[in-house]
């Protein structure tokens, strides 16, 4: 369950009047929201409810969709694998050890 569906349980704290956001290189950054109405608060979970209804039924045309897509063509000829580019740093990772062994071995038996 969702931070921002505390609405539904009268037990639960109010909902969060600020709600992280996400910035530049994962800093986390609070946005300040304005509270909902409970009209806006009804109306969201009433399209909470209609998602969470719809969703196996969807989950099933998907499935269904697939299995036909697989059977029509089981081989995707317009299929190009993707090409593994150098190596890239992630935010925070620092730089690889120079005596490390690469990622996709050393090539050594």
């Amino acid at each position: 369950r969702a931070w921002w569906t505390s609405a539904r349980n009268p037990r639960s704290p109010a909902p969060a009047s600020r709600a992280p956001a996400v910035g530049v290189a994962g800093a986390v950054a609070l946005r300040v929201m304005a509270e909902l109405t409970p009209s806006q608060r009804a109306t969201r979970d009433r399209v909470e409810g209609a998602i969470a209804f719809a969703a196996p039924l969807l989950n099933l045309v998907l499935g269904i969709g697939e299995r036909i897509s697989r059977i029509s063509e089981p081989t995707d000829h317009e299929y190009y694998p993707v090409r593994q580019g150098p190596p890239r740093l992630l935010a925070g990772e620092g730089a690889p050890d120079a005596d490390a062994e690469p990622p996709g071995g050393s090539g050594q038996p």
